[in-house]
C-alpha cells in the first residue's frame, strides 16, 4: 500500500475513537470494580486496559489494510499482558452518538481524572 492509496477520511475519523474509547474503556472498569480505588492503579495494574488500548492502536492499523503492524502490535500485547485479541476483531460500543464530537472526548477526559472513589 503507498501513501497515495491512504483514506485520510478514515484516519481522521478513527484516531480520535481510540481516545475516547479508552476513556470509557478505563472508566469503565474504574467504576465497575469495587476494588480499585486510583485512577493509577487501572493504568497501571490491569492488564486488560492495557490489552484493549493496543488493541485499538493494532485495529487501526488494520483498518488501514497495513497486514504487518496490527499483527505485530497484536504480538508485543500478547507478551505483555497474556491477553490476545485479534486486530480485526470488531469491539462494540452502545453509543448514543456515533460522531465523536473532540468537545465531548476532551470533557471525557477531563471527568476521568477528577474521578475519586468512595
Amino acid at each position: 500500500m503507498e501513501m497515495d492509496d491512504l483514506d485520510y477520511s478514515e484516519i481522521n475519523k478513527y484516531l480520535p475513537s481510540i481516545l475516547y474509547f479508552f476513556v470509557l474503556d478505563v472508566n469503565a472498569m474504574f467504576n465497575k470494580d469495587p476494588a480499585t480505588r486510583t485512577l493509577i492503579e487501572v493504568l497501571t495494574s490491569y492488564p486488560g486496559i492495557k490489552a484493549v488500548l493496543l488493541y485499538r492502536i493494532a485495529h487501526f492499523f488494520w483498518k488501514l489494510r497495513l497486514p504487518y503492524i496490527p499483527r505485530y502490535i497484536s504480538s508485543i500485547a500478547r507478551d505483555l499482558t497474556a491477553v490476545e485479541i485479534h486486530p480485526g476483531a470488531e469491539i462494540l460500543y452502545q453509543v448514543k452518538n456515533q460522531k465523536i464530537d473532540i468537545h465531548d472526548l476532551y470533557m471525557s477526559i477531563s471527568l476521568l481524572m477528577n474521578i475519586k472513589k468512595k
